[in-house]
Parts: C-alpha cells; structure tokens; sequence
C-alpha cells in the first residue's frame, strides 16, 4: 500500500511539473532571485526542459545585470550547443556593463566563430567607450561587420553619445549589408534621444522593409519625446512606406510593435492610426484566415477596441486563441491596464496555457521594473 501510494505521488508531482512554464524560472531570476531560478529549473523539468529553462534563466539573470548568476546558471546546462549560445547571450549582454566579464565569458567558447563574433563585439564596444573609433576599426578590420557586431557597437556608441562614430559605423558598409546597418544604426539612434540624426540617416535608405522598421523606431522616439507633431508627421511617412513592403507578415509585425509602443506612451489615438493601416493591410492579404484574424485581434486591442479583439480572437480555433490572447494580454499589461490583462488570461480555457500567459506578463513586469505586480 505504501509503494502505491508513492507512485501516485511520483504521478501526480510529475504530471504537476509537466504543467509548469518553461519560462518561468527565468521570472524569478529577472527578480533577481537566481537560487529559486536554479533550484526550479533543476527540480521541475525534464532533461530537455531542464536545459531550455536554465538557458531563460542565465539571459534573465543577465538582462538585470546579475552576470555572475547568469554564468552559475549557465553551467548547468547539459547540451553543449544551447550551453554554447547561452554563454555568448551572457557576454554579449554584458558589454556595455562588464567588459571584462564579457572578455571572460567570450574566452570560454569552444566555438570559434562564436568566440570570434564575441571578442569583434568587445574590441568595438571598449573602442565606443574609452578609445579612438579609427583605430578600432583598423582592429575590426576590412571585412563588412556581421549585423550582430554592427547592434552591439552601436548601443555602446549611443551610450557614450558618439553620434558622428555612429555615423561613420552606418556608412562603413555599402549595398544591401550597408542599407541594413544604416537602418539598425537608425533605430539606435532614435532610441537614444537623437531622433533628428535617425531621421537624416533614414532619408538615405530605399528598401523598403528597412525603411519601415527604421521609420517605426523614430515614431517610437518621437513619442517617448513627446513630440506628437513629429510623430503624426513620420506615422504618415510610414503608411507610404508599408505600402512597398511586399512582405505583410513583416509590415504587420513593424507596424504592431510600434502601435504597442504608443499605446505605452498613452498616445492612444496615434495608436489607432497605426492599427488602421495594419486593417487596411490585412484586407488585401488573401488565404491564411487565421493569421489575418489573430493580427486583426491585436491591432484592435491597440487602438482601444477590446470588444472588437475579442470578437476577432473568438473566430479562431483553440491554440491560436490562446497565442492570441496571450499577445493582447500582454499589450493590456504593458500599457498598465493590469485588471483587463487579467481578464483577457482568464477566458483562456486550457489552464496549462492559462499558467504560460500569466508567466509571460510577470516576465514583461520583472525584466519592466514592475517587480511588485
């Protein structure tokens, strides 16, 4: 009787751990709390869960600035590629905070072309801080910078407020590689408050998936500014350029970011401009209903239209609902609408996705600074 009873227990607790979130270790280490992290990444989860948590964990850890935790968590993952990928997730977050620790971590990697990528990283951030962009670039080299190399450089040079290097690292390549630098390099920029030099920088660029991105960005800045004009004004240049992006699955994914950034701003009528050219986008895309309708859903929650939302989502089967409505939880959650969020979660009929969802919003609230909600 004693045997039977454990093995339902052993049952009961694995079937209770398999409805844990994979993701949710990585909340408690974005709360900064990475022994929980670890001891529920160790205890809960499979070996292939086992790993994946623990790497949500180590880039949690490290997203906060908890480096050494990061690390400690790392280590524990047993698949030597997704260990490998991690510790370079864990150096490049650290760049602009830890150089050393970064140098450390990048030293590590049994992968070349992750290690090389990592230390080409390191040798432009330390050149952006405290070094002449001249010389770090005869130290990079000749060969055009893979994307990853060009983003990290160019956060540490807007962190240093080096815009004219800024400039130079958007012209240093040329073609298509060069319109994508010069793009990346403009969102840069708008994030970083020099939203006038983003916008010279974009008038140079002709690709029109590019374009949008970087035009999507400045609006963003332009609110975060509060510059409604400045914004009404680059949310007018962004319909025209949506309207040459042949990709709608792009043009929508920009567009939606950008919406959920004004609605955050509480720039709610911008937002429902945005969300009407995502409509009139989704009316000219044919087959794929579901996809249509789930974008639908989400551009209505950002315009304010929550009836609207929930009669899109209620048009979808069972797994879209739930991915949908984890999206437009999220976007009632970041622009602070917390008991909405809520409530879009709970109509969520699968409890195991109802706990995915909820998970999600604590992870947005943690990594957000909202670490009491």
């Amino acid at each position: 009787r004693m045997l039977t009873a454990l093995a339902l227990g052993r049952e009961e607790l694995a079937r209770r751990n398999a409805a844990i979130p994979v993701s949710l270790p990585a909340v408690w280490a974005a709360l900064g709390d990475g022994g929980r992290a670890e001891a529920l990444a160790g205890g809960a989860f499979a070996a292939g869960r086992q790993d994946e948590a623990l790497a949500l964990a180590a880039q949690a850890s490290a997203s906060v600035g908890e480096f050494s935790a990061a690390e400690v968590l790392a280590d524990q993952i047993v698949d030597k590629d997704r260990l490998e990928r991690t510790l370079a997730s864990i150096s490049a977050k650290a760049l602009c905070t830890d150089t050393d620790f970064a140098e450390r971590v990048a030293n590590r990697l049994s992968s070349e072309r992750l290690r090389a990528t990592a230390l080409q990283k390191l040798v432009g951030v330390r050149a952006a801080v405290d070094s002449d962009w001249g010389e770090a670039q005869t130290e990079l080299g000749a060969q055009p910078l893979p994307e990853s190399v060009h983003y990290e450089v160019a956060e540490a040079l807007a962190k240093a407020e080096r815009f004219a290097d800024l400039e130079a690292l958007a012209m240093s390549s040329s073609g298509r590689r060069g319109a994508e630098a010069r793009g990346l390099i403009a969102g840069v920029l708008a994030r970083a408050g020099a939203i006038s030099d983003a916008e010279r920088l974009t008038a140079s660029i002709r690709a029109p998936v590019i374009r949008t991105r970087a035009l999507a960005d400045i609006a963003a800045g332009w609110a975060q500014a509060g510059n409604v004009v400045a914004v009404d004004r680059t949310v007018g240049q962004l319909a025209d350029s949506v309207a040459r992006v042949k990709d709608s699955h792009v043009a929508c994914r920009i567009l939606l970011s950008l919406a959920f950034r004004l609605t955050t701003q509480e720039l709610g009528d911008r937002a429902r401009e945005v969300a009407r050219i995502v409509e009139q986008l989704l009316d000219r895309v044919a087959g794929d209903q579901a996809w249509v309708n789930g974008r639908r859903a989400i551009a209505r929650a950002a315009a304010g239209d929550w009836a609207g939302s929930r009669a899109a989502r209620e048009l979808l089967d069972d797994k879209h609902y739930a991915d949908v409505t984890e999206e437009v939880a999220l976007l009632a959650e970041t622009s602070r609408q917390w008991e909405r969020a809520t409530r879009i979660i709970a109509a969520i009929p699968d409890l195991t996705r109802q706990a995915e969802a909820l998970t999600a919003l604590a992870y947005a609230d943690a990594v957000g600074g909202n670490k009491a909600r």
